[in-house]
């Protein structure tokens, strides 16, 4: 079973301001509510519940285990054309 990496876990600690073993329990306890996810599949679940996503820093394996329940929806990025100056 893989680790839980390391650049998932500084982010979600930095991100929601919380300690990395804060961030670790939490992971946990969606483990216990998701057993057949991997470690980093539960920091997505976790970080879903925080209405943020960790989804780019997931390997194929990490998100075949996500639950099929769970909607991933795409952010809608808005660009905004500022006028040129005259």
């Amino acid at each position: 079973m893989p680790k839980l990496k390391p650049k998932i876990l500084t982010y979600l600690s930095k991100k929601l301001k919380l300690s990395t073993n804060s961030v670790r329990q939490y992971i946990s306890r969606e483990r216990t509510n998701h057993p057949k996810a991997t470690l980093n599949a539960a920091a997505q679940l976790f970080a879903l519940s925080n209405k943020t996503t960790v989804l780019r820093m997931l390997d194929k394996e990490d998100r075949a285990t996500l639950p099929s329940n769970i909607e991933i929806a795409e952010e809608k990025v808005i660009l905004k054309n500022k006028k040129r100056g005259t």
